[in-house]
């Protein structure tokens, strides 16, 4: 029966960002594959192949933190996960409601002349009556 020895490796995980990731994986190359990969020149296959790698890395960690801060309400981004961080609180999210207000409404008719004196004519008016539900055609994303 064979036994084999694994070497231990010294293993970092705290740099988190491209350049630190580049260095971490050139380190790692040149003590772990000494023999097979000693170019390290900028225009090298394996530096494009490490630098691609670092890249993978850095994102996946952007995308990693993010989706972490999304988990708690404090500092959640997202709406969608702001009410599902309170849902789970126990806080009931009440739906979309309808805007209630005074409007001033305003229409240009033509004038008359009456007895000499300038008026509105009344017949071009139109009549909007009391509790009139209004509507907006113009959609804001807020």
């Amino acid at each position: 029966m064979s036994t084999t020895f694994i070497k231990k490796r010294n293993l970092t995980y705290l740099n988190r960002d491209f350049e630190g990731l580049k260095s971490d994986f050139i380190k790692h190359l040149r003590t772990y594959f000494p023999d097979t990969i000693e170019d390290f020149n900028d225009s090298s296959v394996g530096m494009m192949l490490t630098e691609m790698g670092a890249f993978f890395a850095d994102n996946l960690n952007f995308y990693l933190d993010r989706k972490f801060e999304e988990s708690f309400h404090h500092t959640a981004r997202e709406i969608k996960n702001v009410f599902k961080s309170g849902k789970q609180l126990g806080y009931k999210a009440f739906g979309k409601s309808a805007a209630i207000g005074a409007v001033d409404c305003y229409i240009e008719v033509p004038a008359i002349t009456i007895d000499e004196k300038i008026q509105p004519d009344i017949r071009y008016a139109i009549t909007i009556k009391s509790g009139a539900k209004l509507k907006n055609s113009v959609r804001q994303n807020i």
